[in-house]
């Protein structure tokens, strides 16, 4: 009798450590995958062995080099100083698991916050970009594909407090979108 009692004892702790750890995993894995700018590893491989080829690729400055991010902005991008330009760039922070897409300008002299106006009809709508948040830099980078998506025009506020037209050229409507296109591809 003392047998089974024991031998119930040790299948009931078991069972419990198992239910245990089945739960710890669940929460550790919602964590994970909660962040929208996480990257898993087969998303990781894709985007390195097949999408990188296409971008041009630099270290972010500042820290240890072995920790310091790397930078992927694509190809495609006219490089120009004769009409203002946003280019998204793939920020991979390999260390964090994470990737992020920041919006900066060409050499264009553009506002200081980065504030774009969209034009739909006869409504005019702003966007600004007043924190550089990841986050921030994100939903704006959703924003402008939107209104690229639909051709609408978009509009740049520059140093001089005038509105001129952006993403006028369209490989570089295209350049945008497909970077759009393999952040999400890296991040989903």
């Amino acid at each position: 009798m003392k047998d089974n009692t024991f031998f119930y004892a040790v299948l009931f702790l078991a069972l419990i450590s198992l239910i245990a750890c089945e739960n710890s995993s669940s929460v550790d894995q919602t964590d994970e995958n909660s962040s929208i700018f996480a990257v898993k590893d087969p998303n990781y491989i894709y985007f390195k062995n097949m999408r990188s080829y296409y971008y041009a690729e630099s270290l972010a400055p500042g820290g240890k080099p072995s920790q310091r991010m790397n930078i992927y902005q694509l190809r495609k991008f006219s490089e120009t100083k004769d009409y203002p330009l946003i280019i998204p760039r793939i920020i991979d922070n390999w260390f964090e698991d994470e990737a992020y897409l920041f919006l900066e300008s060409n050499e264009y002299p553009v506002a200081s916050p980065l504030t774009l106006y969209t034009v739909e009809g006869q409504d005019t709508s702003m966007l600004k970009l007043e924190r550089p948040s990841p986050e921030a830099q994100w939903a704006m980078a959703q924003d402008i594909e939107g209104q690229l998506e639909q051709e609408r025009p978009l509009l740049v506020l520059n140093k001089n407090g005038e509105r001129e037209p952006i993403f006028t050229q369209k490989a570089d409507r295209l350049a945008f979108l497909t970077t759009m296109k393999d952040f999400r591809r890296l991040t989903e």
